[in-house]
């Protein structure tokens, strides 16, 4: 997201501009850390842009409608459903 794409979103959002900057630089590294923390995340699961979605052992690297979603969900539902074989 560029500066101007975060003004426009400020701006839709009716955000104080002039509080939003101090807190995004008396923040930076705190930001960093956390963006960091899910680029690892994203990798470990091999997924690369957005959107990426984690349901129980399924993973979705990318945009799906709504009709696969739910079936996604239900997938997932039936394998937490079932007793772990071990």
């Amino acid at each position: 997201m560029s500066r101007s794409d975060l003004q426009v979103a400020a701006r839709t959002a009716d955000l104080d501009l002039d509080r939003l900057h101090q807190d995004l630089f008396a923040k930076a590294s705190d930001i960093d850390a956390i963006l960091q923390s899910n680029d690892a995340l994203a990798r470990s699961y091999r997924l690369q842009g957005t959107p990426g979605i984690v349901i129980g052992d399924i993973i979705v690297p990318g945009a799906i409608d709504r009709a696969t979603l739910d079936q996604v969900i239900a997938r997932a539902g039936k394998q937490s459903a079932q007793p772990n074989q071990s």
